[in-house]
């Protein structure tokens, strides 16, 4: 099961809006002999007897992916949107009292999804990231053919992952067109959210339409990297799943001799380790833009929310971004939190080893890999600071819960 194939869908999609792309990779320059040896080989093969070379060859899928330039540009386009935001301050077409909480809410969203378009970009194009952890993907199922998840586990994380997209989407199309019904100025509070997302170019029709493109492009960069973010940790923590199961069923039927397969299972979870470490670089920056973004736009949103409600409109808007990023940081935080409790767990198996008549070399062994299970804490990290765990989102939690009560008790007062 390789991850990328398994979620062809999903980068299919962030391929469409310009959120994840091949690496180009230029065609090696080959001298004169080496092109005569290939040419004879080449000739050789088309002459054998049987089928053509070409068909009995296996054929590569090609790997999804968009161009590199689009990606790029969707990175312009993102930040584009952040920089052009930020004249409105001090520079506005049309001045309204009490936009500057408004102002910042739509500042730091716009950060975010300027911040993951980036991440996103280069996460694809350097070497050591991703594309690093699609080989280490791919090693690992040449290297252990046999210890694969069943067909139940595989069909239930593509059906996961097709949902999640699907959601992305709905939340994708139902945020442009929020932006849209505000752009028909009904009355004074569309008015006012109208300004909030076309200044400082003023509310001609030609600023609505450019507003809204950017906002696409935006808003596919604010759902997206966290659907690619928990898909890539249900792969990981299914793989961890599988070789607990499977040494919990070489422990338990070796009930009175050493499980001699036990350095398999050990080489298994080094190989699953250093594909958490490489995907870390990936996640460990939307992790952090995630917290340092999210977290704040909620204790904004929130603020706006109690202490000076909005209208009928601009109630439900707000509702529904505050519902949006509270999920985004749930889900990105919950599923690292998952890979790191599953990489732990084949700890409790290896307590159960029966030991006796083990050899030294059973018992180094067994006590490397015992090191690696409780040493170091292996997970996705917030910038390498801190490894997430269930701990931490609770701590989470319970900052922003607290905060939600005292501004309720600040609205009482």
């Amino acid at each position: 099961m390789e991850f990328l194939e398994e979620m062809r869908p999903m980068f299919s999609c962030m391929s469409l809006l310009g959120l994840f792309h091949a690496p180009c990779k230029a065609k090696p320059r080959l001298t004169p002999i080496e092109m005569d040896a290939e040419h004879k080989a080449k000739a050789e093969d088309e002459s054998s007897a049987g089928l053509p070379a070409r068909d009995r060859r296996p054929r590569r899928s090609r790997a999804p992916g968009g161009s590199w330039w689009f990606c790029l540009l969707v990175c312009f386009l993102t930040w584009f949107q952040f920089l052009r935001f930020l004249p409105s301050y001090w520079v506005s077409v049309e001045h309204h009292a009490n936009l500057l909480q408004n102002r910042i809410i739509i500042t730091f969203w716009y950060l975010q999804c300027a911040l993951n378009a980036t991440v996103m970009y280069k996460a694809c194009s350097r070497q050591d990231q991703l594309q690093e952890f699609f080989r280490l993907s791919r090693d690992f199922c040449k290297k252990f053919p046999t210890h694969r998840p069943n067909q139940h586990q595989v069909k239930r994380l593509r059906r996961r992952t097709t949902v999640t997209v699907a959601i992305s989407w709905i939340f994708n199309v139902l945020n442009v067109l929020i932006v849209v019904v505000s752009f028909s100025e009904l009355n004074e509070d569309f008015v006012r959210n109208t300004i909030l997302f076309t200044d400082p170019f003023g509310t001609s029709i030609p600023s609505k339409v450019f507003a809204i493109f950017l906002l696409f492009f935006a808003s596919s960069s604010w759902t997206f990297p966290i659907t690619f973010s928990c898909a890539a940790a249900s792969y990981v923590r299914l793989r961890f799943n599988t070789l607990t199961v499977n040494l919990e069923t070489a422990v338990t039927g070796s009930k009175t001799y050493f499980p001699l397969e036990l350095e398999v299972y050990r080489r298994q979870h080094l190989q699953l380790c250093a594909c958490v470490r490489v995907l870390d670089r990936t996640l460990q920056r939307l992790i952090m833009t995630s917290y340092v973004t999210n977290v704040p736009l909620t204790c904004f949103i929130m603020y706006r929310l109690v202490v000076s409600p909005p209208q009928a409109f601009e109630l439900g808007m707000l509702i529904f971004w505050l519902v949006v990023n509270c999920l985004n940081v749930f889900f990105i935080s919950v599923w690292a939190a998952l890979v790191h409790e599953s990489a732990c767990s084949p700890v409790d198996c290896l307590y159960e080893v029966f030991t006796s008549g083990a050899t030294q070399e059973h018992l180094t062994q067994l006590q490397l890999f015992v090191s690696r299970v409780t040493g170091p804490s292996v997970g996705f990290t917030a910038m390498g600071i801190v490894t997430v765990t269930k701990e931490m989102v609770l701590t989470l939690c319970g900052i922003l819960i607290t905060y939600f009560v005292l501004l309720l008790q600040y609205r009482i007062d």
